[in-house]
């Protein structure tokens, strides 16, 4: 893979990582001001008090992506390292991965009132998608 499409990977999965902090922070009053703005946004603005249920969900959910994103890093690095032909299990794994998360996360905004969820979700996606498209990795 190209230098251009290791940074654009790079670059993207910290961008995950950021997405995950932003909802980690949700789990405290004093860090939650971010994750309100992106839930106002998304059409479906928080309680003034969303009670510690809520709180240790969110939050919950933005430490879990914090360490997917960080997992992702370290597939990225190891298929980097690897000739094409070896790396491509890598890279189909890690599009499987991007597919297990999508598909469920993208049902669960629909039916829970968040479907502009869906479209950022998407996004996030195809930016996977292009740099490992035009690697050819999924050719072999």
């Amino acid at each position: 893979m190209d230098a251009f499409n290791r940074k654009w990977l790079t670059l993207w999965a910290w961008g995950v990582f950021l997405f995950g902090a932003l909802l980690a922070g949700f789990g405290f009053a004093a860090t939650d001001g971010g994750a309100r703005l992106m839930f106002e946004n998304l059409g479906n603005p928080v309680p003034t008090d969303p009670g510690a249920h809520l709180r240790f969900a969110v939050g919950l959910m933005g430490c879990v992506t914090m360490g997917w994103a960080v997992t992702l890093l370290a597939a990225f690095k190891a298929a980097w390292a690897l000739p094409v032909d070896q790396a491509a299990p890598i890279w189909k794994l890690v599009l499987v991965s991007a597919l297990v998360w999508v598909v469920p996360d993208s049902i669960m905004s629909v039916t829970t009132g968040f479907p502009l969820n869906v479209v950022s979700n998407a996004i996030l996606v195809v930016l996977l998608l292009i740099p490992v498209w035009r690697s050819g990795v999924l050719k072999t």
